[in-house]
């Protein structure tokens, strides 16, 4: 016996009306009558007496109801049970969010999450690496994105999100635009603006490396307030800074060159402390690799 048929006979069996009750059961009313009649075949008994105008239930009916009636009840606390087993104690879910992601990438996670788990809600902080790895030590975020991982094995687990290479950005008038592609060497003399160093020290040490080992020497490199406060500085024209070939699309007076024989680039890794992740934030980070995977290059 299925639950579909149980549901018909005791939909029927409130409303005494097969139209009605195929009605509250989004059906036809062919259906929900082949749906009684197969019941009623697989029981060996009639539920329910037919005329023109009544429709009554049979003794067997009677007897039946309510023991359907409790059956059903006890499948919809199942089925509440089982949902609030999937997300007990992860309702919430805490998230550090670096600055600089995809503009589309979060919000279309969060709109596929919400299909998935209903009941779920995330707070999203905007933080750097430092701090995040700081609130997930306190216990004050559940899952982290970070472009820096912590050098502590053994303490955290973690998973590429989305990796994206580096390239040079200039104002349309400066000398590196007319070039299609740039090298370590086109940088020496330049004044270089920079993400704060602190905040990703990898990157500016990889970065330092890959100048040095050209022999590259800027005329300056400033450390800019933020990264929009260094891409504002280029579009003045009088140096240049790195950054990814997305955040020259929505900026007038800006183009993007690759960086040639360098293999520099910024990743994001969800990051928690080791173990089995809450099943919705292992759900988010699945997610969240899908749909990075889906972004254009």
């Amino acid at each position: 016996m299925e639950t579909r048929h149980l549901r018909a006979f005791v939909t029927v069996a409130e409303e005494l009306h097969f139209r009605r009750a195929a009605v509250r059961l989004h059906t036809s009313q062919p259906a929900l009558s082949q749906l009684i009649q197969t019941l009623e075949r697989r029981l060996g008994v009639a539920l329910f007496t037919r005329s023109t105008h009544h429709v009554g239930l049979t003794d067997a009916g009677r007897r039946l109801l309510p023991d359907a009636i409790a059956a059903l009840a006890a499948i919809h606390r199942v089925d509440e049970t089982v949902r609030a087993l999937r997300d007990e104690g992860h309702g919430l879910l805490r998230i550090g969010v670096p600055a600089n992601l995809p503009p589309a990438l979060l919000p279309t996670v969060l709109r596929a999450l919400e299909d998935d788990h209903p009941h779920a809600r995330v707070s999203p902080s905007s933080m750097p690496s430092v701090r995040q790895v700081d609130a997930l030590r306190r216990g004050d975020l559940d899952l982290g994105l970070v472009r820096e991982l912590p050098d502590e094995p053994g303490v955290w687990d973690c998973r590429l999100v989305l990796r994206e290479p580096l390239g040079v950005i200039a104002a349309t008038g400066h000398p590196l635009a007319a070039l299609t592609e740039v090298t370590a060497r086109d940088l020496d003399g330049l004044r270089l603006y920079l993400w704060p160093l602190t905040m990703l020290p990898t990157l500016t040490r990889e970065l330092l490396e890959l100048l040095e080992g050209h022999a590259t020497r800027p005329s300056a490199v400033i450390e800019a307030a933020d990264h929009p406060t260094a891409l504002a500085f280029a579009a003045l024209g009088d140096g240049i800074t790195l950054g990814h070939r997305r955040e020259t699309g929505a900026r007038h007076g800006l183009v993007w060159r690759p960086l040639t024989g360098a293999v520099l680039g910024t990743a994001v890794h969800a990051l928690w402390h080791r173990g089995m992740p809450p099943p919705v934030a292992a759900a988010f980070v699945d997610l969240l690799i899908e749909h990075a995977g889906q972004l254009p290059a």
